[in-house]
């Protein structure tokens, strides 16, 4: 059984070698940007989320401060009927 010469298997093992190290960083870097676009979309999601949960969020308390009885009459004058809390009596 012949070996074969042993240029042609260094230059094998050195091609093999260079196409292994060559897709691992492609496929590193396919990674690397898969998860930076990943990481992208869903801050975009989140931040839209946020948006319409403020928005929601002041229009529950403006619907709140509308349907309240004791916050419309808040700002209106009370009636003075002329009792005081007994502050100022002599």
């Amino acid at each position: 059984m012949r070996r074969p010469p042993r240029l042609v298997a260094r230059t094998l093992a050195v091609t093999f070698i260079t196409v292994a190290v060559i897709l691992s960083l492609v496929f590193i870097v396919l990674m690397v940007d898969a998860r930076d676009r990943v990481r992208a979309s869903e801050i975009e999601k989140l931040s839209v989320a946020e948006r319409v949960f403020t928005a929601l969020e002041a229009r529950r308390q403006q619907d709140q401060l509308a349907t309240t009885p004791g916050t419309r009459a808040a700002g209106a004058p009370r009636p003075s009927d002329g009792m005081t809390c007994g502050i100022g009596r002599t």
